[in-house]
Parts: structure tokens; C-alpha cells; sequence
């Protein structure tokens, strides 16, 4: 189920869906700060060029796209003040990495700058249409394939991306997996490649952005979405998103958003 539009933003203020395992985004980045997402993140530059670091290495050379790892802390030196993108985001434990991988080197390769563009915002306009469409067929003419994940986890994982602030969830899914505590955290390492600590504290970040464009109130979000304090929250936006929140929320309530009610 989608939400309904939660913003009257006009066509060029910027546009995000956030589905459960994908999300789309339009708008400026108005920062030069490191980022570090959860998700497999494939940039284009709407206009001009930038460079980016990824991980620590500058990449060589002025560019139109670039794809950030999951996980690996990133910064787009934009050629202008609010430079504006295009993004497709992709969750990891939904996908095989190197097919992901080889799919959007591929798609960005055989497009010209213009190409890439119209691209992206054709698949934007199929999402106002129809948030569910697939959009990875629509990207790459087919499905990619998904991760194979113990059955076990992957339930764990879906109860994670509706609600990341579950009081004791390790201890509560360890028990609905019939695991002990310890059982469960190392299986779920070994499936995911991440700790439960790390996976958790992604989705939560991505209930931020979903919710922060209607709140009026920071600490009480903080709280709803199971941050211990205001300071937690803070940091853990500012970690993410590279931006202060209330720097991003202004951003937010400026852009029009589609999101899944499961994750927001």
C-alpha cells in the first residue's frame, strides 16, 4: 500500500519514492559532507558534472554518474550549489550484488548523459503512476534476481523494514525463529553480511527521511522511531544523510513523496 501524495510539490521541486527494497529520488544535494546508506545507490547528475569519493578513494575525473556501494561512506563534490541528481536506490539484501552491479555499469555505459536523464525520469514518471510497478524490469528490461537467504531471516528481515524500532528485537525474533539470542545474531550475519546492530540502525535511518517531511517535531519523531534521545537522532541523520536534520527535513517538505505505508 502507497500513501497518498504528502506533498503538492510542483515538477521542479524534487520528487522520492521510498518503496520497501527500492526508492527513487530527484532533487538537489546540497552538501559536500560524506554519506553513508544502507543501499546500493546509482547517482547521475542532472546537469554538469561532479566528482565523489567513494570509501575513501577520490574516483579520477569528472563524471555524470557514479554507483556508492551499500554501506560505504561517500561524497559528491557537486560543480554547483545544490547540484541536482537523479537517484535509483537498491536494498542489498534484495538483490545479487555483482548482477546488480554489472546491470547499472551496463545501463549507464550504453546511454549517453541525455539518454541517462530521460531514462531515469521516465521511470519516475511509471511511479506516479504506479507505485507498484517493477521498476528494475523497467531499468534493465527484466527482474534481477534476489539474494537467497535462509527462510528464517528473511522473515526477520521483512519484520525489520516495517518496523526497525521493535522493542528487543534481536531477542524477539531469535524467539519467532526458534534460535537462541546468539544463534540468531550470528545467523543473521552470516546470511546478510551485516550485523543485526548495523541493518537495523539503515532502516531506521530510512523510516527518517520517509516520515521527516511532515513532522513538526524532531524529538518526538526521534522517539517514535526508538531513538534513545534527540542527540542519537541527530547524529545518526547527520551520519547518514550528510546534512543536519533540520537542514533535510526543509529539503523533504520541499519535495513531493511517495511512500509505502510499510516503511514509513
Amino acid at each position: 500500500m502507497i500513501m497518498p501524495n504528502q506533498q503538492n510539490g510542483q515538477d521542479g521541486q524534487g520528487f522520492l519514492w521510498l518503496g520497501t527494497e527500492r526508492g527513487y529520488y530527484r532533487g538537489p544535494l546540497s552538501t559536500s559532507e560524506k554519506r553513508v546508506f544502507g543501499a546500493h545507490v546509482l547517482y547521475v547528475a542532472a546537469e554538469g558534472r561532479f566528482q565523489a569519493v567513494i570509501g575513501g578513494s577520490r574516483l579520477t575525473g569528472d563524471r555524470h554518474w557514479v554507483i556508492a556501494p551499500a554501506y560505504q561512506a561517500h561524497t559528491m563534490l557537486c560543480s554547483t550549489p545544490n547540484q541536482p541528481f537523479l537517484a535509483y536506490v537498491i536494498e542489498p539484501e534484495a538483490c545479487v550484488t555483482p548482477q546488480l552491479m554489472t546491470a547499472l555499469e551496463s545501463w549507464c555505459a550504453r546511454r549517453n548523459q541525455a539518454q541517462r536523464v530521460d531514462g531515469l525520469r521516465r521511470l519516475e514518471r511509471r511511479i506516479k503512476r504506479d507505485t507498484a510497478t517493477d521498476t528494475d524490469r523497467l531499468m534493465f528490461g527484466r527482474s534481477l534476481a534476489r539474494r537467497p537467504l535462509d527462510p528464517r531471516i528473511d522473515q526477520a528481515l521483512q519484520v525489520l523494514r516495517e518496523n526497525p524500532k521493535l522493542p528487543h528485537a534481536a531477542g524477539c525474533l531469535a524467539e519467532s525463529c526458534e534460535l537462541s539470542r546468539s544463534r540468531f545474531l550470528h545467523l543473521f550475519r552470516e546470511e546478510t553480511g551485516l550485523s543485526f546492530r548495523r541493518f537495523r540502525a539503515w532502516r531506521r535511518a530510512r523510516h527518517v527521511m520517509a516520515r521527516m517531511g511532515l513532522c513538526s517535531n524532531l524529538t518526538r519523531l526521534a522517539v517514535d522511531l526508538g531513538y534513545p534521545d534527540a542527540t542519537h537522532f541527530s547524529h545518526s541523520v547527520r551520519r547518514t544523510y550528510g546534512l543536519k536534520a533540520t537542514d533535510l527535513r526543509a529539503i523533504l517538505r520541499r519535495t513531493e513523496l511517495r511512500i509505502d505505508s510499510r516503511v514509513a
